[in-house]
C-alpha cells in the first residue's frame, strides 16, 4: 500500500524536499499499519523492557490507555526527521503566502492588536 502526498518543492532543493518527505511519509504509513501495540498495564508491569521488544520489530510503539490509542514512543532519530520535515513545510508554506501576498507590514502594536481582535 502506498501513501500519495501533495508534492512539494523547495527552492534550492533540487527537489529534495518532495522526493523525501514523501518516502518518510510512505514509510511512516506502512509503520502504522504495523504499528506493535503496548497497553499502558504491560507498559506499568514490564516498563521499559517491553517497550524495547516492540522497538525491534518497529521504529514506533503505539501506548493504549484503557482501551484507545493515546501515545507513540519512537526512537530519536524518527522523531527528529519528523520535526524537520514539519519545518521543511512550514517554511515551503510561509514562501507561499509571501509570493501571494498573505502578509502584513504592521508594527509590533498593531500585529498585537490584530491578533487580539481574531480571538
Amino acid at each position: 500500500r502506498a501513501l500519495v502526498c501533495k508534492s512539494v518543492t523547495m527552492p534550492g532543493t533540487g527537489g529534495h524536499v518532495r522526493r523525501n518527505t514523501q518516502r518518510t511519509l510512505n514509510r511512516a504509513f506502512n509503520r502504522v499499519i504495523l504499528m506493535h501495540a503496548l497497553t499502558a498495564n504491560d507498559l506499568k508491569t514490564r516498563g521499559v523492557t517491553a517497550v524495547e521488544e516492540g522497538m525491534e520489530q518497529n521504529e514506533e510503539v503505539l501506548i493504549s490507555v484503557r482501551g484507545r490509542d493515546r501515545y507513540v514512543v519512537m526512537v530519536i532519530e524518527t522523531y527528529n526527521r519528523l520535526r524537520e520535515l514539519e519545518l521543511a513545510a512550514a517554511v515551503t508554506e510561509a514562501k507561499a503566502d509571501y509570493a501571494a501576498g498573505r502578509y502584513s507590514r504592521d508594527s509590533v502594536e498593531d500585529h498585537i492588536q490584530r491578533i487580539s481582535d481574531d480571538l
